[in-house]
């Protein structure tokens, strides 16, 4: 049957039943039928289904009478408008009496211009408002958070709940997050999972040359709270250290959201694996914090002549103007450095001090340095300094 435009119906009855299934309207420049009428083969297809509110377009079309089964391949185009679902892809089949909707090839959705996936092969439940497949996949959303989801996935579009064998979490400050059987609900960014493995953009802890990592067994997390258990931390750089030099390890670890504060219960600090410290409770400020008081980032090295050793510094918040940080240097054998910096603002004048006791084992040295900069006017400038050794 050849025409520029035909405009083609198809009534198809439910088997058993005496009520209509959907009609199928298809709009297409060339049909053929075949199989006396079961079969119907369409090429430039725009099709309908006016009761589900579903269109369909594509390059050619078969529609299996039988099976109540439409297939579309090239340029396949699929708007769902009772669900705000829209698709691209090679290849669909829809199927009337189930309701489902299979892709093969590179598969794009959008979903209430909310969500956006981008995957292959590709499952949509019209009934269940469920989207799965067992391929590699990603979906974003609006926040700008991405979900590599590597094994296979269900996606629950009422409960806005992603469940995944694996995935892969990317952050808006680029933190990735490392999730097995994770649940993830979209609407209020909570997510449940197994072995979590975070990395921390390298500079989030205020060194570029870090590698922060943090491990659990388990997480729970949401708007306001993140909780790991099991958790191992160490900002060390795997490529250009023997790692790690410091690992904090504890039962559960807090991330306090609103309070910007992480909290870690039942810690152990190892250094060059040996438990060194043991702390029930501790916390600090998360790095998002310019200012408060806490432990900052632990950091190590060694050289030849003084060995390996690690830093533990914390700050002090005395008051608006004024601050300090204990920074003590614990080496490896029974030598270590206490310093200390104190710092102060006055209305035309800065004051910085630094104190430290060295004990090499044998002998302990004393050092301290003062310095003040102010001005008397625009014009004029003082400068002290204090050395003593």
């Amino acid at each position: 049957m050849n025409c520029k435009t035909l405009f083609f119906i198809i009534i198809i009855f439910l088997l058993g039943k005496n009520v209509f299934a959907d009609e199928i309207k298809i709009d297409s420049s060339k049909i053929k039928i075949l199989e006396e009428g079961n079969i119907i083969s369409a090429l430039n297809v725009k099709a309908k289904i006016p009761n589900k509110k579903i269109e369909i377009e594509g390059d050619s079309s078969i529609y299996d009478k039988k099976k109540s089964q439409l297939t579309i391949t090239s340029n396949v185009k699929f708007f769902d408008s009772l669900k705000n679902i829209y698709l691209e892809g090679e290849k669909i089949v829809y199927n009337q009496l189930t309701d489902i909707l299979q892709t093969f090839g590179k598969t794009f959705i959008r979903i209430e211009d909310k969500y956006y996936v981008y995957s292959n092969n590709l499952i949509y439940d019209r009934k269940l408002q469920k989207i799965s497949s067992d391929k590699e996949t990603i979906i974003k959303d609006k926040k700008q958070n991405i979900f590599n989801l590597e094994d296979r996935f269900v996606f629950d579009i009422n409960k806005q709940i992603i469940s995944a064998e694996k995935t892969n979490i990317i952050d808006v400050n680029n933190n990735e997050y490392e999730f097995e059987k994770a649940k993830i609900n979209l609407e209020n960014n909570a997510i449940a999972g197994k072995e979590l493995k975070i990395n921390f953009i390298d500079s989030y802890f205020g060194n570029p040359d870090n590698d922060p990592i943090l491990k659990g067994r388990g997480a729970t997390t949401d708007e306001e709270k993140t909780k790991i258990y099991k958790v191992a931390f160490t900002t060390c750089n795997t490529e250009n250290k023997k790692c790690p030099g410091w690992e904090l390890q504890s039962e559960e670890f807090i991330h306090d959201k609103k309070k910007k504060v992480f909290e870690y219960k039942n810690s152990w600090l190892k250094i060059f694996d040996k438990k060194i410290l043991y702390l029930p409770f501790f916390s600090h400020p998360d790095p998002t914090v310019e200012r408060k008081s806490g432990f900052l980032t632990p950091v190590y090295g060694s050289s030849n002549e003084f060995g390996s050793w690690v830093n533990i510094p914390y700050f002090k918040v005395i008051s608006e103007e004024k601050d300090m940080t204990f920074n003590p240097r614990i080496y490896a054998d029974d030598k270590f450095i206490l310093q200390s910096e104190y710092r102060q603002a006055f209305e035309n004048s800065n004051m910085i001090s630094d104190f430290s006791i060295n004990n090499d084992g044998k002998n302990t040295n004393t050092h301290l340095f003062a310095k003040i900069d102010g001005s008397f006017s625009k014009k004029t400038n003082f400068n002290f300094k204090y050395q003593d050794v």
